[in-house]
């Protein structure tokens, strides 16, 4: 009898002993598993932090462009340049209107002829500058070219606007119509001045 409840004592401690083993097994199977799970969102975090940052490589376009244009300028300035200047204008001149051919079979019946009319059109012209080499230059050079010029192109205009009065009759002259005007003012800028005059010839 002794011999059969230390046997059963025996048995029991053992198997006490399997299921805190087996505990134990299965807690360091949890630990296992929270570990690799906060791997994972840890992870993900940094993958997300990396798209959300922005790179140098990244940076918007027109920023960069801008900062192109400014070192070129930067650059440019404080050298010796080569530069013309074009004007556009809109004249007036005065063409023989054409007669009619009412006009003509009159002419030819009554054996008079009648007086010659006249009426305005405008054309376009462009005007360019001699070239011009500015040392230590500065953008405020092409302005004071353009102006420049400008002043010389305005004296020929008002010329023309003069030679175009005294050919229409008085009555039909309109000096705020039959006017000069400079449509466009624009200066190139040239590092060489064969390359400024290449350049001009085209226009």
């Amino acid at each position: 009898m002794k011999y059969l409840i230390s046997t059963i004592l025996i048995i029991l401690f053992i198997s006490c002993g399997n299921d805190e083993t087996r505990i134990k097994e299965k807690e360091l199977e949890l630990r296992e598993r929270e570990l690799k799970l906060k791997e994972e969102e840890l992870k993900q975090k940094a993958t997300e932090a990396e798209k959300t940052t922005p790179s140098r490589n990244n940076s918007p376009a027109p920023i960069q462009e801008t900062v192109q244009n400014k070192e070129t300028q930067n650059n440019t300035v404080g050298l010796t340049k080569y530069l013309y200047v074009l004007i556009e204008t809109l004249e007036p001149k005065v063409v023989t209107k054409p007669k009619s051919v009412q006009e003509q079979e009159n002419e030819l019946k009554n054996g008079v002829s009648f007086p010659v009319k006249k009426e305005v059109k405008f054309e376009s012209f462009v005007h360019i500058s001699d070239i011009v080499e500015v040392k230590n230059f500065k953008e405020d050079d092409k302005f004071r070219a353009i102006d420049k010029f400008e002043k010389t192109v305005r004296q020929k205009l008002s010329w023309t606007d003069y030679e175009v009065k005294n050919q229409i009759p008085p009555d039909e002259y309109f000096a705020d119509i039959y006017k000069s005007n400079i449509s466009d003012r624009k200066c190139f800028v040239f590092d060489t001045y064969a390359a400024a005059s290449k350049s001009a010839v085209k226009h």
